[in-house]
C-alpha cells in the first residue's frame, strides 16, 4: 500500500463509493456506515459497467461496484484488488445478498473485525427467523440460515432465535384466545 492514499484513515473525506445500479445504494450505504459511522459515505449511483472506462477513473479515492445479470464486481480502492462474483440465474434477492456478503467480506479485512448482526443492517432479525420457525424450519436451520445468508454473529442470531420463539408464543396465545362478539359489538363494554 506504500505511495496509496488509505480511504479508511480517521479523516473527515467522506468514502466514496461508485455503483452502476441505484436500487443498490441503501443496503450499499447502510453496510458502509454500519462499518464507518463517524465518517461520512457517498455512495454515488452511474450507469456504466466494468468495460467502461469511467468504471476505474475514480481509483485510489472510490470504491466502484457494479452489479450485472452475471455478475458482481468490487474494485477495493484501499487494497487496489478487484473482486468478482458470479450471479449468473440468481434472483434479485440472492444477487443483493451476495453484493452485501461481498461488501462485507471486504470491508471486513479491510477493517480487521466483524460486525455482531453482519450484513443485517435495516432489516428486523427477528423478523426473519421468527419467518423461518413460522415455515416449520427447526433452530439449528434458522442459525445456519441467518449466519451463512447474512453473516450474523452467533450471540445476535441466538438473541433473534430466543425473541422470534418468544413472539411466537405471544402470537399464538393472542390467536388462541376466543373473542366475545357481543362485547366486540358493543365497543368493549359488557
Amino acid at each position: 500500500m506504500e505511495g496509496k492514499e488509505d480511504i479508511t484513515a480517521s479523516n473527515p473525506l467522506p468514502i466514496i463509493v461508485i455503483l452502476n445500479d441505484a436500487s443498490f445504494a441503501y443496503d450499499v450505504h447502510s453496510l458502509y456506515q454500519a462499518f464507518y459511522p463517524h465518517t461520512a459515505i457517498s455512495v454515488i449511483t452511474e450507469a456504466f459497467g466494468t468495460g467502461d472506462a469511467d468504471f476505474f477513473s475514480h481509483k485510489k479515492t472510490a470504491d466502484a461496484i457494479t452489479a450485472d445479470a452475471d455478475e458482481i464486481t468490487f474494485y477495493d480502492a484501499s487494497s487496489d484488488e478487484v473482486r468478482c462474483v458470479s450471479v449468473k440465474g440468481m434472483d434479485r434477492k440472492a444477487v443483493k445478498n451476495e453484493l452485501k456478503r461481498l461488501i462485507y467480506d471486504t470491508l471486513s479485512k479491510r477493517e480487521n473485525r466483524t460486525l455482531p448482526w453482519g450484513t443485517l443492517t435495516g432489516i428486523r432479525p427477528v423478523k426473519l427467523a421468527l419467518q423461518k420457525l413460522n415455515d416449520g424450519a427447526a433452530e439449528e436451520d434458522v442459525r445456519s440460515f441467518m449466519q451463512s445468508v447474512y453473516l450474523a454473529g452467533e450471540e445476535k442470531t441466538s438473541l433473534a432465535i430466543a425473541i422470534a420463539k418468544r413472539e411466537r408464543g405471544i402470537l399464538e396465545k393472542v390467536a388462541s384466545t376466543p373473542t366475545d362478539a357481543k362485547t366486540a359489538e358493543r365497543g368493549g363494554r359488557s
